[in-house]
């Protein structure tokens, strides 16, 4: 289980058997065709050599130019989430926008526009069976992100052998930007006295989404403890840098806040 609040989220554990220096692979990165390095062995690549089931949910911004750079192409036996760094908890969708404002596709910048128009929006939702295949599951639209990660985890519980060993990558979406309250009111009620940001970027949403983190941490104990796996499962809850504060006011700036610590996410202080 990974929290997702970054770019790296996956990439720490994928990159953890190797050990150049980070400035040193920054330096030789192509970021037109950012992907995990053809020759590095993944956590995956590992467990299924291992003989584990290996599933991966959530977040993923490691690649996806070709079928071989996604989750089921480095190691995965399956894989639902989202490729890009971030996407709507509710459409699923990446807009195209060119206002600099927000994440878009098309940057004013680079002279770059959407043929669809700058109101257009790319889904960004799928579905992976195996190596060399990805389906698009651009028909769950306005349907919670979260709700349905937890029930991918559910049926990968219950449709393990009973003599088979697995291994889970959850990637939580949440507390990532986009600022969304989730749908439930009650997740709105538990941050009643949590204030300050603005409209755009409000502190109170920020927590009912801190709130429904947890809320997902427990449902997925409750699901190893529903299908008897609970004490032979080890757990590793990972975050890879600090919240995004309001350093903006606008994208890509959040709500959190790391005090007594200085800075946070974008900052060397993170």
């Amino acid at each position: 289980i990974a929290s997702s609040d970054s770019i790296l989220a996956p990439g720490a554990l994928v990159l953890a058997p190797r050990d150049e220096i980070l400035l040193e692979v920054l330096k030789e990165l192509d970021f037109k065709n950012v992907t995990v390095v053809e020759d590095f062995k993944t956590i995956a690549n590992v467990m299924q050599d291992a003989g584990y089931d290996t599933h991966a949910i959530g977040k993923w911004h490691l690649g996806y130019s070709k079928l071989d750079q996604i989750p089921t192409g480095v190691g995965f036996d399956s894989y639902m989430g989202y490729l890009q760094g971030q996407c709507d908890y509710y459409n699923h969708t990446v807009p195209a926008c060119q206002s600099g404002t927000q994440f878009c596709m098309y940057k004013s910048d680079n002279g770059e526009s959407s043929p669809y128009g700058p109101n257009a929006a790319g889904s960004d939702f799928w579905d992976s069976k195996g190596k060399n295949n990805l389906e698009s599951m651009s028909s769950a639209f306005g349907n919670y992100s979260m709700d349905m990660y937890e029930s991918r985890f559910e049926k990968i519980l219950a449709e393990k052998k009973e003599d088979s060993k697995l291994f889970v990558y959850f990637a939580e979406q949440t507390l990532h930007i986009p600022i969304e309250a989730p749908p439930e009111a009650s997740y709105l009620e538990n941050c009643a006295n949590v204030k300050g940001g603005d409209a755009l970027i409000n502190r109170t949403v920020l927590c009912s989404m801190a709130s429904r983190l947890d809320a997902s941490i427990g449902r997925i104990e409750s699901l190893l403890k529903k299908y008897g796996i609970w004490e032979d499962t080890i757990v590793w809850a990972v975050s890879d840098n600090g919240g995004m504060n309001q350093f903006i006011e606008a994208f890509p700036a959040s709500a959190s806040s790391n005090w007594p610590l200085r800075g946070g996410k974008t900052t060397v202080f993170e």
